[in-house]
């Protein structure tokens, strides 16, 4: 999914392979042997029937709209939901959950390769780093670099040899230094947040951590700070229309709420309908919570929150406990935590109930937990 390949290799564009590699890595799990498949029953974990609650509102709420691409909705959210379910049932150790990341980490590789050779190395200052396809827009870029650096962090930490932990070192602060060139006031604020986490939470020593905190700060203060100031659209890091219609946009989303409680506006009808709730049309909200509370009303907002926010509040309500645990299933744990906590701090300020990474991130977190409960369970019995 990360991956793109339509958009890397267009002439598969015909074929839909995203839908298809899709329903045939589902075919394949069922006919699978059973011994390897997770035998953690699916919904008795609280977050998945959350997940599958937001999804039956998101289609409820496109009924309304069903001549016009309620198949669509469908389809949309029968990827999501295949993608988030094959990860968690197949997901059953943690060398098994270490290669998906490992895909992942090595599909963005080439998503940063591209932007950087094609936006830094050249760099012409009020131009911003971009990507490809989903990836293509700058705020969309950074909100991916900011969800897997934490991944490729977990990754230096938990290799085995000098040469591939300095690899996935090196692809960490790649991801980095290609982010402080994106422009974007949430990839700089994201980067702080999984950049500190990742490194005050890490079993690396006092010093290195030490290092890499003033690399962090003085990258961020230095190139990232001056490339946000360096574009066009801005006089200042606030007070910008982009920040200042934000404001209009949320309180229009409100509105929209009390308007339509129950089923919401329907999924992707939220910018078209702006301006008859007093706010500028056809721009989305630039707020995630905001965004599924419009489309899929109270009920739907609700069960996205419990889906997609709890897992984080559980790990810290809890902090403690976990990172005194040194194991390797806790260490991704902590990891799969901390990106999580990135990619909130991009999506309050902007749109992500339409993409992977939060489906992706959250069904990593349950799949590890399964892990620790099922290992949990058997030193009881044992």
């Amino acid at each position: 999914m990360f991956f793109q390949p339509t958009v890397v290799f267009p002439v598969l564009l015909p074929y839909s392979p995203l839908k298809y590699t899709a329903l045939a890595a589902l075919v394949a799990y069922i006919i699978a042997d059973n011994k390897n498949k997770s035998e953690v029953s699916f919904f008795s974990n609280s977050t998945n029937k959350y997940f599958v609650l937001f999804i039956l509102m998101q289609v409820l709420s496109a009924s309304s709209l069903w001549v016009v691409y309620g198949i669509d909705v469908v389809n949309l959210w029968l990827r999501y939901g295949i993608v988030y379910f094959l990860i968690i049932k197949l997901g059953t150790t943690t060398s098994k959950i270490k290669m998906m990341v490992v895909a992942m980490v090595f599909a963005i590789a080439y998503l940063s390769y591209y932007s950087l050779s094609n936006f830094v190395i050249t760099y012409v200052p009020g131009v911003r780093a971009g990507g490809f396809g989903w990836y293509e827009n700058s705020n969309d870029l950074s909100v991916i670099l900011v969800s897997i650096i934490p991944l490729a962090y977990l990754l230096f930490e938990t290799a085995f040899g000098i040469v591939t932990k300095g690899f996935y070192f090196i692809l960490t602060m790649t991801f980095a230094f290609n982010l402080l060139f994106t422009g974007s006031r949430n990839g700089l604020l994201g980067l702080f947040t999984v950049g500190m986490l990742s490194i005050i939470l890490s079993n690396i020593s006092r010093t290195f951590r030490l290092l890499l905190v003033v690399l962090l700060c003085s990258s961020i203060l230095g190139i990232g700070l001056v490339t946000v100031l360096a574009r066009d659209d801005l006089s200042g890091l606030s007070g910008d229309a982009s920040s200042e219609s934000r404001l209009e946009q949320w309180a229009a989303c409100r509105k929209m709420i009390k308007a339509h409680p129950f089923l919401g506006m329907g999924p992707g009808e939220v910018p078209g309908e702006m301006r008859n709730y007093g706010g500028v049309r056809g721009l989305a909200p630039h707020n995630t919570i905001l965004l599924a509370f419009a489309e899929t009303g109270i009920p739907g907002g609700i069960f996205f929150i419990l889906f997609g926010i709890f897992p984080l509040v559980t790990f810290l309500k809890n902090i403690r406990q976990y990172l005194s645990i040194k194991t390797t299933e806790f260490i991704f744990y902590k990891y799969f935590c901390i990106s999580l906590a990135g990619f909130w701090v991009c999506a309050f300020f902007s749109n992500r109930v339409k993409g992977y990474q939060l489906y992706v991130l959250v069904a990593l977190i349950v799949a590890i937990l399964n892990i620790i409960q099922t290992d949990k369970i058997q030193v009881e019995n044992t």
